[in-house]
């Protein structure tokens, strides 16, 4: 089987060049950044590696058996309307970017008619960790062959569900977490930076992230948020409030105070009787239900 690669970045050149390098696979890549000087880098690493480049999308679309598409999120759509004119019955094209369920949705409906098999995907770790070795769900009717295929090349897939939407799914709201916390700590160390307690703070996270295993701490944060929500909620305004009176950039303190305020006022606390539940999905049950039952009284 012939492996196309559609946007050789860095997760596309790592992607293909792993495939090529390490396992032999036969592999062919495409980008449409080939002639740009700063491209050069990951051209070079695919050559280095043994990847095929095409010298256009139907060149790539016509040998490749199996297609996938790595470009960029907002580049899904765009990246699929060049390859669908080539596409054919029985090829595989597999859509790997960040794209929100819908977006992958409608490249099911685009693709499928030409005969060829659509296959959600969300890649779970950066390709700088491990290649073409990092984890990546997939999701759809054949979803299962082609972690079967890949896997067999090497690849790390992982079976998430019969639906399409439900690998970026996982994908796109698991950033909610990682961008999100990213965030936090830019906000965070900046501002320590500037009362110079940066080192203090620093170690004072890691130490709460030493205490105890990080899955129960996380499960505690949510429980015990159906208590706390508002003290917590005071007590990061204040900081959000000093931020701001400093001339320094408040967006996740503000965030934090606007959301945990809403928590406080969502009717947690009532719905458990003013105590802490044993189970933190019974938090996250009661919250993923209040935008329903406020349609239903709408």
């Amino acid at each position: 089987m012939v492996i196309g690669l559609i946007g050789l970045g860095d997760v596309g050149s790592r992607f293909s060049g792993g495939l090529a390098r390490d396992e032999g696979a036969d592999v062919i890549g495409y980008d449409l950044r080939f002639g740009m000087e700063e491209f050069k880098d990951k051209k070079d690493r695919c050559r280095e590696c043994g990847v095929r480049l095409a010298a256009s999308m139907e060149e790539l679309m016509g040998a490749a058996d199996l297609v996938i598409s790595v470009t960029s999120c907002d580049e899904a759509l765009n990246t699929e309307q060049q390859a669908h004119p080539y596409l054919r019955a029985g090829q595989y094209y597999l859509d790997f970017n960040s794209a929100v369920p819908a977006i992958k949705r409608q490249l099911q409906q685009r693709v499928e008619p030409t005969g060829a098999i659509f296959v959600d995907g969300g890649i779970l770790d950066s390709p700088m960790n491990g290649w073409h070795k990092i984890p990546v769900g997939v999701s759809g009717e054949h979803a299962q062959e082609v972690v079967d295929i890949l896997n067999g090349s090497g690849m790390n897939l992982r079976y998430i569900g019969p639906k399409v939407g439900q690998a970026s799914g996982l994908k796109i709201l698991r950033s909610i977490f990682t961008k999100g916390l990213e965030a936090l700590l830019l906000e965070t160390f900046a501002s320590a930076y500037r009362y110079e307690v940066l080192p203090d703070v620093y170690g004072s996270i890691q130490e709460m992230f030493a205490r105890e295993p990080i899955p129960r701490m996380l499960e505690r944060m949510v429980t015990t948020d159906v208590v706390h929500a508002r003290r917590r909620a005071v007590e990061v305004g204040g900081v959000a409030d000093m931020l701001r009176d400093d001339h320094m950039d408040n967006t996740m303190s503000s965030a934090a105070y606007r959301k945990l305020m809403w928590s406080a006022g969502c009717g947690l606390r009532e719905h458990f009787d003013g105590k802490i539940p044993s189970d933190y999905l019974e938090v996250a049950a009661y919250l993923a239900t209040l935008r329903t039952e406020q349609e239903e009284k709408a």
